[in-house]
């Protein structure tokens, strides 16, 4: 779509791509998308060496390898875009495995004009989600998903909604949260899900809510408590297997105790728990239920060097 271009795709009208190959490129166009409307392609490039724009009110917008908004040839810093989404549906998912299922916001060429991604409505879920340096992605509503990698080394502006991930990394970028949800939920082992801010890159969270239950590494700003940081509402919840640690050290010092021993008597017996403990199984004992992968092949027990964070093995009637 060139220059004063345009292409309106409403009521129930598809625009295919049939055999995996094709791509949609905006190049000084204008592109819009209503109803029950569907658009897939493989790659999809919105404001090419010139200024492009989408506005999504409803229907699906498929891609199936990757999704830039805002991109320029090796010489120029013209492109830029913007996607407005008040409504529908954005899948960016890899379709075989040679695609990717990337979305892009920004074209990461220095001098370049600002592209952005705004997000007032409706669902965007892709596998991996980057915004560089010319990007940014605003979200005042709606369902942002990704089961892969985020970074960020442009903004992402969150006044709304909900964003879950497997790991976020701001390595540049400022993260701005006023409301909304945040949530990195998807385990991955043996590392988990995690949170990593990276010098220069500010977390500013000054409402809504941060679920949080795998690792924080912090060597840029996190503002969310008092003295260096500062929070003016919302709920911050983060579960630190490194806190916990730090917690069963002092409890070993004080008491002169290992951590197990400790809570054996100071926690399970007084409260009746008689089928927990933070021992490692004994080989010879046959009462330990099994682990399993997703396939459903046999699993070690893992050792973890956190017993206080790791380590609780329990039953269902303890519990």
């Amino acid at each position: 779509i060139g220059p004063n271009g345009r292409l309106d795709l409403s009521n129930d009208a598809m625009i295919i791509d049939q055999n995996g190959y094709a791509g949609l490129v905006i190049a000084g166009g204008l592109m819009s998308q209503s109803d029950t409307s569907i658009a897939r392609f493989r790659q999809f490039i919105i404001g090419f060496d010139d200024f492009g724009e989408y506005r999504m009110q409803g229907g699906t917008l498929e891609v199936t390898d990757q999704f830039d908004v805002g991109a320029n040839s090796n010489m120029g810093t013209d492109g830029y875009g913007l996607f407005l989404q008040t409504g529908g549906d954005v899948e960016i998912l890899p379709g075989t495995p040679d695609t990717d299922g990337t979305l892009r916001v920004g074209s990461d060429s220095p001098g370049a004009n600002l592209s952005e991604y705004r997000l007032d409505a409706g669902t965007l879920q892709s596998r991996s989600l980057f915004i560089n340096s010319d990007g940014r992605f605003t979200q005042s509503a709606g369902t942002t998903a990704s089961s892969g990698l985020m970074a960020f080394s442009g903004d992402y502006v969150m006044e709304g909604g909900s964003l879950t991930a497997t790991s976020l990394v701001l390595d540049g970028g400022d993260f701005l949260q006023s409301a909304g949800t945040l949530t990195l939920n998807v385990p991955l082992p043996p590392f988990g899900h995690y949170l990593e801010i990276r010098p220069g890159s500010p977390y500013l969270y000054n409402g809504g809510s941060l679920v949080n239950v795998g690792y924080v590494a912090v060597e840029g700003t996190f503002d969310h408590g008092p003295g260096q940081t500062h929070a003016t509402g919302g709920n911050l919840i983060i579960a630190s297997g490194g806190s916990y640690l730090i917690l069963e050290l002092i409890v070993e010092e004080r008491s002169g105790l290992s951590f197990a021993e400790y809570v054996e008597g100071a926690v399970f017996r007084a409260a009746g728990m008689s089928r927990s403990t933070y021992r490692y199984p004994d080989a010879s004992e046959s009462n330990w239920a099994p682990l399993f992968d997703e396939a459903g092949s046999p699993l070690p027990w893992f050792r973890y060097a956190s017993t206080a964070a790791t380590g609780l093995a329990t039953s269902a009637a303890d519990l």
